[in-house]
């Protein structure tokens, strides 16, 4: 036996009991991200409304709340989505795969669960491996659902699937960073409350990186949120 043994059987038991769980985030993200874009469709069917929309978020505060502005100049519905909404649905993926890391670590060792497995033929490396590789699962259904719903709510197929992955890499980023935290915290709430807050910093450093310079600054990439927003999804991808 290998610190990695019976991992696969890990992950079909974590999936069977996040199968309520999972497929309500990822539809609820998906189905958000679908709703923006249908929605502004019938908000501002002309071109000049969703500019002068537009107009107003281009200010420091627009900007620390939404995004770096690409494609502000002339949006497009799908850049507008991108740029004014796209920050809210990463941080509500990131939520995703912090609960869904301590929940499937820290959480199984608090409830002994872990230690009733362990005690089985499963490598000590296991459970900390099968919960990344539920993460990975999880984010690349929300790539796929993601995408559709917004293809078929109207936006180009290629840079929804652009968009929808940049939620899958900061939410695998986060998965990664739970991992660690969780090694190193006695209790899940801690565990939740310190990625969390490492979220809430990248958020903050992140607008003001965007703040600093149009279009982002070189502070902008001290924080994993910009590395998706960076992507600029509908605009230049």
């Amino acid at each position: 036996m290998n610190t990695f043994t019976g991992t696969a059987s890990l992950v079909r038991f974590d999936l069977r009991r996040d199968r309520i769980k999972l497929p309500l985030w990822v539809i609820g993200i998906s189905a958000l991200a679908a709703y923006f874009v249908a929605a502004l469709q019938l908000a501002y069917p002309v071109a000049e409304d969703l500019r002068g929309v537009a107009g107003f978020a281009d200010n420091p505060a627009g900007v620390m709340m939404s995004g770096p502005g690409y494609g502000m100049d002339d949006p497009t519905l799908e850049a507008f989505v991108a740029n004014q909404y796209g920050l809210y649905l990463l941080v509500a993926a990131a939520f995703m795969n912090i609960l869904l890391v301590v929940r499937h670590t820290r959480g199984e060792e608090e409830n002994g669960r872990t230690e009733l497995v362990l005690a089985g033929a499963v490598g000590r490396r296991a459970p900390l491996t099968a919960a990344l590789a539920t993460a990975v699962v999880a984010n690349a259904a929300l790539v796929v659902a993601g995408s559709a719903a917004m293809t078929a709510a109207g936006a180009d197929a290629g840079g929804a699937v652009l968009f929808t992955a940049g939620f899958a890499a900061l939410g695998l980023f986060f998965a990664a960073l739970t991992a660690l935290v969780c090694q190193v915290c006695e209790h899940g709430r801690t565990a939740t409350g310190l990625a969390a807050a490492a979220l809430g910093t990248a958020f903050v450093v992140r607008g003001v990186g965007d703040v600093l310079e149009r279009h982002g600054s070189a502070v902008s990439w001290l924080s994993p949120v910009a590395w998706s927003q960076q992507t600029r999804a509908f605009v230049d991808p």
